[in-house]
This record gives C-alpha cells, sequence and structure tokens, in this order.
C-alpha cells in the first residue's frame, strides 16, 4: 500500500467510522487511529475498494477445531471446551467460526470472552464497542507506541504478537492507515458537533443462510378440517334435513290424527326418542371437540417444550432471544 493509497483509504475510513470510533473508543487508552487501522486491515471491500460492513467470512479450520471440541476429539479450541459446546448443532458451529463487521471479530468470541451474540457482534451501532472489549482484554490497556500498536496488531490477527499475519503487509499497511488518520485527526476540533456526527449507522443485513432460525412450531389444524360450529350446522342439516323443530313435530302429528291414537302415540315416541338422540349426538360431538382440541394444544407445547437444546443455543447465540 501506497502512502497515497492509504490516505485514500484513511478518508474513507474517517467519513464513515469517525463518530462511532470516537464513542467506542473515548475514556479508554486505546488510540483511535488504531482501531482505523484493524478497519484498513480486516472489512470486507469491492472490487472500487470501498469498505463492506456486511461482509463475513468463514473459517472451515475453526469450524472444524470446533466440532472437534464438540465431540469429544479435543480438549479446547481457544478456551471453549466441550461443556461450552456440547449441545451446539453444525449451524451454530459455524456462526461461531465466521468473522463479522469491520473488524471481523470472530463468531466464538460471543462464548466466553464478550458474553454477547452474534447479532450484537453484526450490529454497526455495537460492533466497535466490542471490538475495543477484546482490545482490552487482549492486553491494550495503557499508551502504546508505534512497535507495541504493532505487536497488537500482529496478536489481533494471529493471536500472537509475535504471530505471522496472513498477508505479509498486513502490519505495514495499518502503519500507513495510522499516520494518514491521524493527519485527518487533527481537524476534527476545528468542526463543528454536526459535521462531527454525520456518519449515519448502516441497517443490518439479514442473516446468512449459514445461520440458524428459529424453529417453526404449527398452530393445531381446524378441527374436521372446518370451523367448530361449521361442523355442528352441517351435522344438523344431514341429520334433520333442516326442518326439526317443535312445531314441525306438533303439524306432524295433527296431520296424522286420522290414524289411529296408537300409531299417533307411537309416532310421537320415535319422534322424541329422536329428538333426544340428536341432543345427546351433538353433545358428544361438542365433548369430543374439546377433547380433540385438547389433545392438539397438548402436542404443540410438547413439541415446544421438547425442541432440542441445540436448536435453543442456537437461537440465544444468533439472535439474542430467549427461546426457552
Amino acid at each position: 500500500m501506497t502512502k497515497a493509497q492509504a490516505r485514500k483509504l484513511a478518508k474513507q475510513i474517517f467519513d464513515r467510522f469517525d463518530k462511532q470510533i470516537f464513542e467506542a473508543t473515548n475514556g479508554t487508552m486505546i488510540e483511535p487511529a488504531f482501531v482505523a487501522g484493524l478497519i484498513a486491515n480486516e472489512a470486507g471491500k469491492d472490487r472500487a475498494g470501498n469498505i463492506n460492513r456486511s461482509a463475513t467470512r468463514f473459517e472451515p479450520h475453526v469450524f472444524a477445531a470446533l466440532k472437534a471440541v464438540r465431540d469429544g476429539r479435543r480438549t479446547s479450541y481457544s478456551g471453549i471446551r466441550r461443556a461450552d459446546v456440547a449441545d451446539a448443532s453444525d449451524k451454530a458451529l459455524r456462526a461461531l467460526a465466521t468473522s463479522y463487521e469491520a473488524t471481523q471479530i470472530m463468531g466464538w468470541h460471543v462464548v466466553k470472552n464478550l458474553r454477547c451474540t452474534i447479532a450484537d457482534l453484526r450490529n454497526p451501532d455495537k460492533h466497535l464497542f466490542y471490538t475495543v472489549k477484546l482490545l482490552q482484554l487482549n492486553g491494550y490497556t495503557k499508551r502504546l507506541d508505534e512497535n507495541q500498536m504493532d505487536r497488537e496488531m500482529r496478536q489481533w490477527n494471529t493471536g500472537r504478537e509475535d504471530g505471522k499475519t496472513y498477508h505479509a503487509n498486513y502490519v505495514p499497511n495499518a502503519r500507513l492507515i495510522r499516520a494518514a488518520y491521524r493527519e485527518l485527526e487533527a481537524d476534527r476540533l476545528s468542526r463543528t458537533v454536526e459535521e462531527r456526527t454525520t456518519a449515519q449507522s448502516e441497517p443490518i443485513p439479514p442473516f446468512p443462510p449459514a445461520i440458524a432460525e428459529p424453529a417453526e412450531v404449527p398452530a393445531p389444524e381446524p378441527y374436521q378440517g372446518v370451523g367448530f360450529w361449521a361442523v355442528i350446522k352441517r351435522d344438523l342439516v344431514a341429520a334433520t334435513g333442516g326442518n326439526l323443530t317443535f312445531a314441525s313435530l306438533a303439524e306432524y302429528a295433527q296431520q296424522a290424527s286420522g290414524w289411529p291414537e296408537w300409531v299417533v302415540g307411537i309416532v310421537t315416541k320415535i319422534a322424541v326418542g329422536l329428538l333426544i338422540a340428536t341432543i345427546g349426538y351433538f353433545v358428544f360431538r361438542v365433548i369430543h371437540f374439546a377433547v380433540d382440541s385438547w389433545k392438539k394444544n397438548k402436542k404443540v407445547s410438547y413439541e415446544v417444550e421438547t425442541r432440542s437444546a441445540a436448536d435453543r443455543r442456537d437461537i440465544e447465540w444468533v439472535t439474542g432471544e430467549d427461546a426457552a
């Protein structure tokens, strides 16, 4: 990276991140220019060199290591032990093995180091605060000179202050960005508050397909495929032809009065018996409906309550929602 390229990238970072970097580092020993150097090296970029905050990076070797810990083939990885991920699904482990946002914080940090969710890491309004917290956990708690910043930069990229960075110019490029960013910072005090706070928060992009979504539990199906009262009406019409009333019974008896009395008595008893049987049938249907609905609701409740621990952990890690 040339000095001209560094100045151009530092200007982009300053214009987009100045307010958020300043707020995240304010009151700490961490220099804003150092965070700018991290963003320059870590953030995803398009072909034109424009920073893409929503870019993610999946690390297959980290996924393999976390899976080995979960399956008992490895004791630990970066302080994460089997008890921490024993009930994690492969989707959850993929989320932990992916880095996010402007400084590409690895997802596995949410388990112990940051005590947050991956949704928090991906939130533009929160991400840099977690960046600062990680730097402090790594020991950046005092003013550092340039050589110490170089070591801290290696620590971020490799996990060791003397580690070999993936890109050979990772540390030198960060130095160039820091110098260019300090030049831009010199103008900060000469600008108004409104001018210093023009950076707008970017919307949180949707979760990539690799990250687990909460499981959906279907609601009970309608009784007999239709509403309850529709069932009652349907059965009533089918049983009586829609004309069984006390008035119709009286009319029928009157019309049959020309018959022998014993015939009228039998017909009346049969009619009353049919009425009682019909009422009894519908009482049975009401009870059957109540019992059937109770069973289906219990089934849904059981499915929710017995949702696997892995599903619950996925939801909590990824979205921050309480899945219990």
